[in-house]
């Protein structure tokens, strides 16, 4: 060949690149906003969930720290009660004035107080926790209004990686057909498209 001895090859390459020209690159972009979207959303999710059981544990040691403080003032009323019945059967029989005896009540009277005080106390902590972990509206069998209703979610609704190129080709093959929209067929251009032969100015 060419007044040369000797062997000749040669190789070639064909480039088919296809591009849509009425929607452009504007499927991937949705696809990948939409997948940033869901990454932002995961990532509030977790900051909520962080926040929730942060409320759930400071709620629950709250509940704990109550119980033991009514433990206590209900051990203190009952000795002022035995104290004021000791003081009243004293004045009975003159051991006690009566300033002592009025004493023994009011230190009751105190007692108790700060026992009720204690016992609300306790009550609301338990309506708290109830509220942090969402039982409180079937504890007290009340129907849940319509906007507290959770919606489940399956993981095949969820926008993973692995979902976003599933739906969208070109993320898998730039070669790939771009996915279609709504309510068309696959190589059928939308109604609205404007006609190739007046843009191209009449060229085939």
């Amino acid at each position: 060949i060419d007044g040369e001895e000797g062997n000749d090859s040669g190789a070639s390459a064909l480039l088919v690149l296809r591009y849509n020209l009425y929607r452009g690159s504007g499927d991937i972009a949705r696809e990948r906003e939409a997948f940033h979207r869901g990454n932002e959303n995961r990532a509030k999710l977790e900051v909520a969930r962080r926040k929730a059981a942060e409320e759930a544990r400071f709620s629950w040691n709250a509940l704990q720290t109550a119980r033991a403080r009514v433990a206590a003032l209900r051990a203190r009323a009952e000795a002022q009660r035995l104290t004021r019945d000791a003081y009243a059967q004293q004045f009975e029989i003159g051991l006690r004035s009566l300033l002592d005896l009025l004493d023994a009540e009011n230190e009751l009277f105190v007692a108790r107080t700060a026992l009720i005080t204690a016992e609300f106390t306790e009550r609301f902590a338990v309506y708290r926790v109830l509220a942090v972990t969402g039982t409180l509206l079937a504890t007290l069998d009340i129907p849940a209004p319509r906007e507290a209703v959770t919606i489940y979610r399956t993981p095949a609704d969820v926008q993973t990686p692995d979902a976003v190129r599933a739906k969208t080709p070109q993320l898998r093959d730039p070669r790939a057909e771009p996915r279609p929209l709504r309510g068309e067929k696959a190589g059928e251009p939308p109604a609205d498209a404007p006609d190739l032969s007046t843009v191209l100015g009449g060229r085939s």
